[in-house]
C-alpha cells in the first residue's frame, strides 16, 4: 500500500526519468564503433549492455563511463 502510494505520488517524475532513455538504434551503435575516444573493452561492454537492457548504445556507454568514474571505486 505504501509503495503504491509513493508511485502514485511521484508518477510524473518516474515517467520523465524513464522517458529519458531511448531504444537501441543502428546509428547509435555505428557512432560508438567509430568513436576513437572510447576504449575497445568499453565499446564491447556498452554494446552488450545495450542489447541486454534494450537501451540506446550511446546512452549505455555513458552509463558505464559514469559508473566507472563515480561509483565503482570501493565496491566489492
Amino acid at each position: 500500500a505504501q509503495i503504491a502510494a509513493e508511485l502514485n505520488k511521484h508518477w510524473q517524475r518516474l515517467l520523465e526519468g524513464l522517458s529519458y532513455y531511448k531504444p537501441p538504434s543502428t546509428t547509435s551503435a555505428e557512432k560508438i564503433k567509430a568513436d576513437k575516444d572510447v576504449a575497445a573493452p568499453l565499446k564491447e561492454l556498452g554494446l552488450r549492455v545495450s542489447k541486454f537492457l534494450s537501451l540506446d548504445e550511446e546512452q549505455s556507454v555513458q552509463l558505464l563511463q559514469s559508473y566507472l568514474q563515480e561509483d565503482y571505486r570501493g565496491t566489492r
